[in-house]
């Protein structure tokens, strides 16, 4: 796990000293299902790739752990198209 990320209550976040930066929201729509519904990062620290290093852990976190992923969130579709 990178040292900066953590899952806590159905969302993946990222967090420096203790202050979070940024988080990924996440319902189980079933034992082996997930959505992904909301990403943000806080204004003052968006450009800094904390969203992509989110999703991208997102993504190989649920693989792992053989779990669907099903995104309704907007920034996550248009990662997914790149």
């Amino acid at each position: 796990m990178e040292n900066n990320i953590k899952i806590e209550n159905n969302k993946i976040l990222y967090e420096e000293d203790g202050i979070i930066f940024g988080y990924i929201e996440f319902i189980y729509l079933d034992d082996n299902t997930v959505d992904i519904i909301h990403t943000f990062v806080d204004p003052n620290h968006r450009g800094k790739g904390i969203a992509k290093k989110l999703v991208e852990y997102a993504f190989s976190y649920f693989e792992e752990k053989d779990i669907n992923v099903i995104y309704s969130c907007s920034y996550v579709q248009k990662y997914k198209e790149k």
